[in-house]
Parts: structure tokens; sequence; C-alpha cells
């Protein structure tokens, strides 16, 4: 290469400017989901319960979205409770008209007898409460009346009169059935606790 040639690229080398390498791109930066309530926790069903309008001129307890054909209310052969006990056969009597108020703030109970060990596919809930809102109640079964376990567990908006169907996952068998109200905004009281038995066993 001529001297003159090498001279000149020489120079345009030394007067180019430094371009340094681009940086490498950040990493991406996770982002968590949003995680929403799916709706109140009930644990005797896979969806939230759904109120339903309770009729205003027939008392008789019944199921309006029944997971089957012949579902049937189960009368209890007696009833106790924490509070005003000798009214406590009112929440059970098959009467959304009739009213047991345990006179008191939760926690309060009411136990049911069957009599003899019984096939459980739903339980309606009727509240009275005023004012409404939202309420946590857990229903216990047992075989013997002092030992109870603990089935399901409900949390959810309630409003006074309106009728909450809980089907269960799977029927239960016992002779006492047990629901604790452990948090309220009014006094614990029931229209009705409907357990009902659907089929033939």
């Amino acid at each position: 290469m001529p001297r003159s040639a090498l001279t000149l690229l020489l120079s345009f080398v030394a007067c180019a400017p430094f371009r340094p390498p681009p940086d490498p791109p950040p990493d991406p930066v996770a982002v968590e989901p949003t995680l929403l309530p799916a709706g109140p926790l009930v644990m005797a069903t896979a969806a939230p319960p759904e109120p339903v309008a309770d009729p205003a001129t027939d008392c008789t307890i019944r199921l309006e979205r029944p997971p089957r054909s012949g579902c049937n209310e189960i009368f209890a052969l007696g009833a106790t409770a924490s509070g005003a006990s000798a009214e406590a056969g009112k929440a059970a009597d098959g009467s959304r008209c009739t009213v047991w108020n345990a006179g008191a703030s939760a926690p309060q109970q009411l136990t049911f007898d069957m009599g003899t060990p019984t096939r459980i596919d739903v339980i309606a809930l009727v509240p009275e409460m005023t004012p409404d809102g939202a309420v946590a109640h857990e229903v216990a079964f047992s075989d013997d009346g002092k030992t109870f376990q603990v089935g399901h567990r409900v949390e959810a908006p309630m409003r006074s009169g309106q009728q909450v169907e809980l089907v269960l996952p799977r029927p239960e068998r016992a002779r006492f059935v047990r629901v604790t109200t452990t948090r309220s905004p009014s006094f614990v009281a029931w229209r009705e606790v409907g357990l009902f038995r659907c089929g033939t066993e």
C-alpha cells in the first residue's frame, strides 16, 4: 500500500468517534397477577350462595333450586339453643313466618335432634336480622350429641328473610346438627334452618 494511502487510513481511524456497544435490554419485570375474590366464601358449595326471594304469602319452606328431584324437609324431633332455648323449635318447624331469637349477639348456636342418624343433602338458611350484613356460621354434626365435628363453614352477606340454600358437596349422615353463628351484625335469630334429604336411600 502506498505510504500516502496508509497515512490517510490511520488518520481516519484516529478521528472516528468511539461508540461503545449498546447496553443489553433489561430483564423483563415479572408482574404478579391481580387476585380478586370470587365471592362470599361458602365451604358447603362450589359457588357463592344466591339468595332466594321470600314469598310474600307462603310461609312453608321449600327449596327453590333443588339439586335433584325428591327433596323433602326433615323435621327435627327436638331443638335446643344457647339463648331462648324454649323457642328453639320455631327455627325448625317448617315455617318462615315463625322466629327464634337468641336475644343476644354472636356467638350463639342451635342444635337439632333428628332422633336417628339421618341423611342430609341441603341446608336452607333463612335469617332474621337487623341490620343485614356479613355473617359467619359453622355447621357441625354428631351422633351422640356430645362430640361435634364441624363439617362446613359459611361466610357470606345475608339479608333478613332471604333464603340461602347450601347444597352439600356430599351427603352428611348424623343424628344431631348444630349451627353456630360466630359473627353477625345483629342479634342472632332464625326464621328457619331447613334440613333436606333428596332422593331415596
